[in-house]
């Protein structure tokens, strides 16, 4: 079996716009590719449990089939980076794959649990101006 990856560098266009996610998650939206969707927290590291947002990859990347089988790379998150500070927060980027939306739902979930109270996605404004 050969291994094959498509990338697109086509960027999900629309409208920035803002919503809050299970009343506790501000979220900015902003264009974004959806194998290199940029994130952004406007806090420091140390305020955002890390470990959660590891629990939410292994998850998002091992779907399991009906019959137990793995599915490879077919509706799986590809990666994420290592989050890293930035001088506007804590910053990583997620390749979303083949996951269906469900998977970006999760991280928003997941983003919660971690002690989020911002998110920027995409390539937008600095996370700075929004605090």
């Amino acid at each position: 079996e050969e291994i094959a990856r498509i990338d697109s560098a086509r960027t999900l266009g629309f409208d920035a716009f803002r919503f809050v996610w299970q009343d506790a998650l501000q979220v900015a939206m902003h264009p974004f590719v959806w194998n290199d969707c940029q994130i952004c927290i406007p806090e420091p590291i140390e305020a955002i449990d890390l470990s959660v947002l590891a629990r939410w990859l292994e998850t998002a990347i091992k779907p399991e089939l009906g019959h137990g089988e793995r599915n490879l790379l077919l509706g799986v998150v590809h990666s994420l980076t290592a989050p890293r500070t930035a001088a506007d927060g804590v910053r990583f980027e997620v390749d979303f794959g083949s996951a269906p939306v469900v998977a970006f739902e999760n991280l928003l979930t997941a983003l919660v649990e971690a002690g989020a109270g911002l998110v920027v996605i995409g390539r937008g404004e600095s996370a700075a101006n929004l605090v």
